[in-house]
């Protein structure tokens, strides 16, 4: 077989594949965007049939061939209608292209074969003209668009391209036959080409659309660690719809606050006085009463009560995902556009995705916020005592007054040390305790020393989960990056993780420790990312045993290889959900989520390869987990190794040792009155 018919064969083969594929697309989803792609692709594959039907019985009947020669014509129709489909032309466009189609089309009926030359190159103009007008509409949507649509666009506007020039070099085959080999193979491979161009603009697949759009979601990742350090909510939001409109493709994303006293979900960005709509009226007010993600492809349809608002806002198709921060129902993500083909059904997994991250920002805001205003009422406390101390004439009541103004002062800072760490953590069970005392207070003038105990232990707990939250933000941040660089050292690898050990057990009551390790332990680590996956594991060990009971902690030498095994008996991970345990943002056990995005373990993972080793679970037939990682040792041999501070190594007897609990600091009631169970990997 020469290499034009293997090029012709393969060109069938992709137009008949696509046929059927566009198809079976239609059949299922009747909508005009499927039903003009399988006519499109129907179309060419019919051409087709008749070209490998005349090759293997010579001559058609002539009636075929007008037919041929229609659909031909009938193809860069069904292009436009496409490019409609995502570009709303002009009606006069589509107009005149429908008038050219039938000018065609009584041009080959009337003319008797062959065409003359005259004939031949009006047909070639009137496709020439409509494919390349369809190349540059899609041009110059995509130089407006952004992220997958901007691709799509591209990707059709290469294949409109292609389609004109192969239309082109067919008709001046018929007016220089002395290179008719040329135009062959240059028609074959333009046909080639635009059909693979044709099938990732027009239907992609949706792993090409996720890979289109991680670009733009990694940006919307990284850009939502910076947005709490804006002062304005407004700013903070237009940012937010920005990046999910890029991450998604789309021209419109907004944002809607929910006002709790007004009863209504607030758009701030959508008019100058906001819009408001009750929960459960349009789709975004159902995505929020119903706490689900909706995708209506046509929404004036499917809510006919507000499909004038629709039109006007031209939102033809929406995307709607409740802002949710645990029980905190925040407000709802919305993106539109005007032409349905630039949203799929699987983009409600992305949108939920950018309504979770922006739930996360926005429930920072609103505890920023609140510290905020608390500040401000702790000001003024201290400005009246002050005021009332230089009031007062007598000794004993100045001295009484300046030791009030004193203790306002104390208050004060203390208030903005806890306000600091309260801005790091969306604490649900904060405000609960604040509720408490205020209501002891009031009642009895005084607040239990207990109580305040508790209270302060909790406050204490949840902002250190907001801390290695945002730590563990800005890990993924510059993992996905790059930037996450490691500084290794030759360095008693024992030391670490007795530190690790040593510090776990001193958090909890309910659990035993044991560590079993060599003396010594040498090996070229960063010792501080080490230690960092040794206490998320033996952290995610703790969290996982809400009974309590004894967590295995080994350090051993295997050949050129350091293994670190951490293992527990606590609830464990289901089968079903073993494989993605270390994937990024998931949580094997979501119903008893209260904090973190799932990232101790993905973090744990890429510390361990970045070290060049691997990170295993396995799953013992008695319960719990036990986790095992390697890491090439890499030892340098050398008298007196100190650890990377200068301290000398840590010897540790040969026998394995417990840890005894630490009475009195860990597994103590939250807000709830249950033990803490969250967990970050």
């Amino acid at each position: 077989m020469s290499a034009d018919s293997l090029l012709q064969a393969l060109t069938w083969a992709l137009y008949l594949l696509l046929a059927a594929v566009t198809i079976k697309a239609a059949v299922l989803r009747p909508r005009r965007f499927p039903v003009d792609i399988a006519l499109f692709f129907s179309a060419a594959a019919l051409i087709i049939l008749d070209s490998a039907l005349t090759s293997v019985i010579g001559s058609p009947p002539a009636y075929l061939g007008l037919v041929v020669f229609v659909l031909l014509m009938v193809l860069p129709f069904l292009l436009l209608r496409l490019i409609d489909d995502f570009a709303a032309l002009p009606r006069w466009v589509m107009a005149a292209a429908l008038i050219g189609l039938a000018l065609s089309v009584a041009v080959i009926v009337a003319v008797p074969a062959p065409l003359p030359g005259w004939a031949i190159l009006l047909l070639v103009l009137y496709f020439a003209i409509l494919g390349f007008l369809a190349t540059g509409v899609a041009i110059h949507e995509a130089r407006r668009a952004a992220g997958v649509t901007q691709r799509r666009l591209q990707a059709i506007a290469g294949g409109s391209f292609m389609l004109g020039a192969t239309i082109v070099a067919a008709g001046l085959a018929q007016f220089m036959p002395a290179l008719a080999g040329v135009w062959s193979v240059l028609s074959v491979m333009g046909g080639l080409l635009s059909g693979l161009a044709y099938f990732l603009g027009f239907a992609p697949p949706a792993t090409l659309r996720r890979a289109w759009q991680e670009p733009e979601l990694r940006a919307f990742l990284a850009d939502a660690a910076r947005l709490p350090q804006l002062d304005d909510t407004a700013a903070i939001l237009r940012a937010l719809e920005q990046g999910a409109a890029m991450a998604l493709g789309v021209p419109t994303a907004t944002i809607g606050i929910w006002d709790e006293g007004r009863q209504r979900l607030r758009f701030p960005n959508l008019s100058d006085d906001g819009l408001e709509v009750p929960s459960g009226v349009t789709i975004a007010g159902r995505a929020y009463a119903q706490q689900v993600a909706i995708f209506s492809a046509n929404a004036a349809r499917d809510d006919p009560a507000n499909a004038a608002a629709y039109r006007a806002a031209k939102a033809t198709s929406v995307l709607a995902a409740p802002i949710t921060a645990g029980s905190q129902r925040l407000g709802v993500l919305v993106a539109y556009a005007a032409q349905p083909p630039l949203f799929a059904e699987d983009d409600l997994t992305l949108v939920h995705l950018l309504a979770r991250q922006a739930a996360v920002i926005l429930d920072y805001v609103r505890l920023y916020d609140m510290s905020r205003q608390r500040a401000q009422e702790m000001e003024r406390l201290y400005e009246g005592a002050t005021q009332a101390a230089r009031e007062r004439e007598q000794l004993v009541k100045e001295q009484t007054a300046r030791a009030e103004a004193e203790a306002a002062v104390r208050a004060r800072d203390e208030f903005l040390f806890v306000a600091a760490h309260e801005l790091r953590t969306p604490m649900t069970s904060l405000r609960s305790f604040v509720q408490i005392l205020l209501r002891q207070a009031e009642r009895r003038g005084e607040v239990q020393p207990a109580r305040l105990e508790e209270a302060l232990r909790t406050i204490e707990r949840q902002t250190a989960k907001m801390t290695n939250l945002v730590a563990q933000l800005l890990d993924v941040s510059r993992l996905s990056t790059g930037k996450l660089l490691l500084d290794r050292h030759t360095t008693d690898v024992t030391d670490l993780v007795a530190a690790a050990v040593l510090a776990a057990q001193a958090r909890t009551t309910m659990h035993t420790l044991l560590l079993d390790a060599p003396p010594q332990l040498l090996a070229s680590v960063d010792p501080i990312r080490f230690e960092q996956v040794a206490v998320n594991l033996i952290d995610n060990a703790i969290r996982y045993s809400p009974e309590g009971g004894a967590i295995d902690v080994a350090l051993a030498r295997d050949d050129d290889r350091l293994q670190l095994t951490v293992r527990d008996r606590g609830i464990g991970i289901p089968p079903e959900k073993r494989d993605h345990i270390f994937d990024r943002f998931y949580q094997a056990h979501p119903g008893d989520y209260y904090g973190g995005l799932g990232l101790g373990l993905y973090i744990a993972r890429e510390i361990v390869e970045l070290h060049g080793g691997a990170i295993s679970a396995e799953y013992p037939a008695d319960g719990g987990v036990r986790f095992t990682i390697t890491v090439p040792i890499k030892e340098k041999e050398a008298e007196g190794m100190v650890t990377t501070d200068g301290r000398p190594a840590l010897r540790l007897p040969e026998a394995p040792r417990t840890l005894a609990p630490n009475p009195g600091v860990a597994g103590e009631p939250d807000a709830a009155g249950t033990p803490d169970r969250e967990r970050s990997g």
